[in-house]
C-alpha cells in the first residue's frame, strides 16, 4: 500500500458522509418540490457557486477543444443524481445506494487485473445482494425504483470514466465547474415541468443549499481530487462504503432500520473496502 494515498483514501470517506447526510435531507423535501425539483435546484445552486469560486470561461478554449469529454461528465453527472433520487422516493437510502453502487462496482471489477482485487469486489456483490430484502421484488413500485437505482449506478461508472480522463487533459476546476452546469441544465426540463410552481420560496432555497453544498460542492470537489489519482479499482471498491455510510445517514435522519443479516452484511462490506486499501497496488 501507498501511504501518499491515505490522505486521498480519508478524503473519500468524508466524502461519502457529506453526500449521504445531504441525500437524508433531501429526501425530506421530496414531498414539496417532488424528485426533479430537489435535483434542479440542488445542482443550480453548486453551479452557481462553482462557478463564481473557479471562474471556467478563463479556460474557455481548452474546454470547447475537449468538449465530447466535459459534456459526458456532465450528462452523467445529470443523469446519476436525478435517477438516483427517483429510486430514493421509492427505496430505503441504503438499499437505494447499495443498487446504485452496482455500476462503480462493475467498473472495478473490469478494471482489475488481479485476483485479490475480484476477492474483494466477491464479497461486496454477496453482501448487496443479502442488502436488498426480497419482499422488494414483489411490488411493482418497488422493482421500478431498483431499476432506477441500476440506472443510476451505469451513469455513476459512466461518471468515473469521463471523470478519470477529463482529469488527465483539463484542469480540474474548470472540468467540475463546466460539468455541474452541463449537469443542471440536463435537469433543467425535469425540474421546471414538474416543480416550477413551488421553486422560489426562501424555505426551498434553504433546503436546496444546504443539500447543493453537502451533496454536490464538497464531494464532487473531493472526488475529482481522487479519482485521477486512484486506480479506478481501488476507487470503485474504496466507494463500496457507500451503503454503510448511507444506512448510518437513513437510521440518524430518516429512522430507517436494518436487520441483524443486513448489519452482517455491512460489516462485510467495511472488511473488503478494509482489504482493499491494505493492498493497493504500488506503482
Amino acid at each position: 500500500m501507498e501511504y501518499k494515498n491515505i490522505p486521498l483514501i480519508i478524503l473519500l470517506i468524508m466524502s461519502m458522509l457529506s453526500i449521504q447526510s445531504g441525500a437524508s435531507i433531501a429526501k425530506n423535501l421530496f414531498t414539496i418540490i417532488g424528485v426533479q425539483g430537489t435535483t434542479m435546484m440542488r445542482l443550480f445552486i453548486a453551479s452557481i457557486i462553482f462557478t463564481i469560486i473557479f471562474k471556467p470561461w478563463n479556460s474557455y478554449y481548452s474546454i470547447i477543444k475537449n468538449w465530447f469529454l466535459i459534456m459526458g461528465y456532465g450528462i452523467s453527472i445529470g443523469a446519476m443524481n436525478l435517477l438516483f433520487y427517483m429510486s430514493l422516493k421509492i427505496l430505503p437510502l441504503c438499499i437505494s445506494v447499495s443498487i446504485e453502487f452496482i455500476g462503480p462496482l462493475s467498473l472495478a471489477l473490469f478494471s482489475s487485473k488481479r485476483l485479490i482485487d475480484f476477492v474483494w469486489v466477491f464479497i461486496v456483490i454477496i453482501s448487496i445482494i443479502i442488502l436488498i430484502p426480497l419482499k422488494l421484488l414483489f411490488h411493482k413500485k418497488n422493482i421500478i425504483g431498483i431499476f432506477y437505482g441500476l440506472g443510476s449506478g451505469f451513469f455513476w461508472a459512466l461518471y468515473i470514466i469521463f471523470g478519470k480522463k477529463a482529469t488527465a487533459k483539463l484542469d480540474k476546476k474548470n472540468i467540475l465547474s463546466i460539468g455541474i452546469i452541463i449537469a443542471f441544465l440536463f435537469s433543467l426540463p425535469f425540474g421546471l415541468i414538474n416543480s416550477w410552481k413551488k421553486l422560489l420560496s426562501f424555505k426551498i432555497l434553504y433546503y436546496a443549499c444546504i443539500i447543493s453544498i453537502f451533496s454536490t460542492v464538497i464531494p464532487y470537489t473531493i472526488e475529482l481530487i481522487a479519482i485521477n489519482k486512484l486506480p479506478i479499482v481501488t476507487f470503485g471498491t474504496l466507494t463500496s462504503l457507500e451503503p454503510v455510510v448511507a444506512a448510518i445517514s437513513g437510521l440518524i435522519f430518516l429512522h430507517e432500520k436494518l436487520s441483524i443479516i443486513q448489519g452482517i452484511a455491512l460489516f462485510a462490506i467495511i472488511l473488503a473496502s478494509i482489504g482493499s486499501t491494505l493492498t493497493i497496488e504500488t506503482n
